[in-house]
């Protein structure tokens, strides 16, 4: 896999659990809250060492816009609920 398609891969499922968890805190989602939880820690692992072995700018876009889709895709598979 190519270096951006990494990264953008890795960030686009770390910003979309984190929005799914967000979601999931907010509606007191005890079971969705700690697989979600448990997903971003077990990813955070990943994420630290590749940055870690990296300084391509390539790989800086590919964080970044990883980050903002994966937030988008998120939101959308988690649609606010209406009272």
């Amino acid at each position: 896999m190519t270096t951006f398609g990494l990264f953008f891969a890795l960030m686009f499922l770390n910003y979309g659990l984190a929005c799914i968890n967000f979601r999931m805190v907010a509606r007191g989602s005890y079971l969705g809250t700690a697989w979600s939880d448990a997903a971003i820690a077990i990813l955070g692992f990943t994420l630290i060492r590749r940055v870690a072995e990296t300084d391509a700018l390539v790989a800086q876009v590919g964080y970044v816009l990883g980050g903002v889709c994966g937030s988008l895709l998120g939101l959308y598979l988690t649609p606010e609920r209406r009272s």
